[in-house]
């Protein structure tokens, strides 16, 4: 059941010094707009198609993983004990996070990220 639940994310609470100290957030509209870009781009690139509609090659053109990465995307799979659906969803995840770094491919660190959110004990090993 859990291979169909793409993004599981623990926010830990901060102390009031941590909140005070960090430097100021990006504004909700320059997201929005690295948002609105991310869609555009990939829809452009996929043929109209969102990284979430995307499914067996058309998803790994997409990624365009090189070597290193596609091995990372085996071994952090293998470890997870990732379902074929699970690792299409993580390579999804990983592809929109790319997008959002306007990068043309996925990068060994858009995997791990997209993993942490999907694995419960990598975001409890954050968090700690």
């Amino acid at each position: 059941m859990l291979d169909r639940i793409d993004l599981r994310v623990v926010m830990p609470s901060m102390s009031a010094a941590r909140l005070v100290d960090v430097a100021a957030p990006e504004s909700s509209t320059v997201v929005a707009q690295r948002v609105a870009a991310a869609w555009r781009h990939a829809r452009e690139r996929n043929g109209g198609a969102t990284n979430a509609a995307l499914a067996g090659a058309q998803l790994l053109r997409a990624c365009a993983l090189d070597a290193p990465t596609r091995a990372t995307a085996k071994d952090v799979s293998a470890a997870l004990g990732l379902t074929g659906r699970g690792i299409h969803r993580m390579l999804r995840v990983a592809r929109t996070i790319a997008d959002l770094d306007a990068r043309g491919s996925v990068r060994q660190d858009d995997v791990l990220a997209a993993t942490s959110l999907r694995d419960r004990s990598l975001e409890a090993d954050q968090a700690a």
